[in-house]
């Protein structure tokens, strides 16, 4: 049971992240401007009364939050070998990276999406992300801070070192 609750440990650290990242969208960014706000129906937001709790940090920190939770996430799924957890730490880095590029680009990126995406909640915002969203180049460095910190929180989470035979034992 300590095997299963130690291999959890990069999940649970992956959810509060990500609540993390829920706090920084209600408290610097428009109301109008967070799909997931918009859907639920509610307008709450903190925006208007409060000072940028983040700061120039805010312009990035949702890139590199979302590059840590999300490898930590799917770290779980995987073989904690030092290979496995860096594939998916690059896979969710240039994930990132290529949405920041898609809203560059926007056009482009428009024009290669499925007409399917706009059945699905969740893939009907794409088109609205590229053609909202401002390419910033420091959120590539943030992207790829987020898998080197995942990546480095696997490790200190499992305590075990990556890709040894008490790590890979502890999988369900």
């Amino acid at each position: 049971m300590k095997d299963l609750h130690d291999h959890m440990k990069p999940a649970i650290l992956g959810m509060l992240l990500l609540l993390a990242g829920v706090f920084f969208y209600l408290a610097d960014r428009p109301p109008d401007r967070i799909y997931f706000i918009q859907q639920i129906g509610t307008h709450f937001s903190l925006f208007d009364n409060t000072p940028l709790l983040f700061g120039k940090l805010g312009k990035w920190l949702p890139t590199f939050l979302h590059v840590v939770a999300f490898s930590l996430f799917t770290a779980v799924l995987i073989n904690h070998s030092r290979k496995g957890v860096a594939v998916v730490c690059a896979a969710w880095a240039g994930i990132n990276i290529f949405m920041e590029f898609g809203q560059k680009y926007s056009d482009t990126a428009i024009s290669l999406i499925p007409a399917w995406f706009n059945q699905i909640p969740v893939l009907k915002n794409t088109a609205p992300y590229f053609q909202r969203g401002t390419f910033d180049p420091l959120d590539l460095f943030a992207a790829a801070g987020g898998a080197v910190a995942a990546y480095i929180l696997v490790y200190l989470t499992t305590k075990a070192s990556l890709g040894s035979k008490e790590c890979a034992r502890a999988q369900v």
